[in-house]
């Protein structure tokens, strides 16, 4: 049965106070879950602290002299390097052309932006993704970005941080005493 509103109304509304204790306190998250949280924020963020790209070995296919002219044809490799802990796996890069430039997995390709193939990095190390290929669209007045890269995706594992690393050194337990004449 529905109560009229004017009885709703009237009703004398009593709210339960807290102890004064709950306002000086601060709500801290359980211990696990500040830990949790932490590892995600630095794993989200890994790629911009630990991982450096670099473009290396750019090369004009036909004409070996800079600078570069027109629709002709050059190769180049990204290569990536794992500065932190953690292995990276299912790495994948995405190379981005400019309005000065298509980007390509093949010679003749003429595409706007290209992913590269997956690839693992181990902790501490770097891998070379590539070839890549690039095709100047027009002319520049100065020199332009005409390509990028960045990481599109990556997956982690703590396998690196997990293993034995015996062979980097580890504490000796040792005994010394003076030994007198018997």
């Amino acid at each position: 049965m529905a109560v009229p509103i004017e009885e709703l109304l009237r009703r004398e509304v009593t709210y339960e106070r807290l102890p004064e204790s709950y306002a000086r306190e601060p709500i801290l998250p359980r211990p696990w879950e500040y830990v949790l949280s932490l590892l995600k924020d630095a794993i989200t963020h890994y790629p911009v602290k630990y991982v450096t790209l670099k473009v290396t070995n750019f090369q004009l296919l036909e004409n070996q002299q800079m600078p570069i002219n027109t629709d002709e044809k050059a190769s180049f490799h990204i290569e990536v390097w794992n500065r932190g802990d953690l292995d990276l796996t299912g790495v994948q890069l995405q190379i981005t052309g400019s309005e000065w430039a298509y980007v390509g997995k093949a010679a003749d390709e003429r595409s706007e932006s290209i992913l590269s193939p997956l690839k693992t990095i181990p902790a501490h190390r770097t891998k070379k993704f590539g070839p890549f290929y690039m095709i100047p669209k027009s002319p520049t007045d100065v020199e332009r970005r005409l390509f990028s890269a960045r990481v599109n995706h990556f997956d982690a594992s703590f396998d690196h941080m997990l293993k034995d690393h015996l062979a980097e050194g580890s504490r000796l337990a040792v005994f010394e005493e003076k030994i007198l004449p018997g």
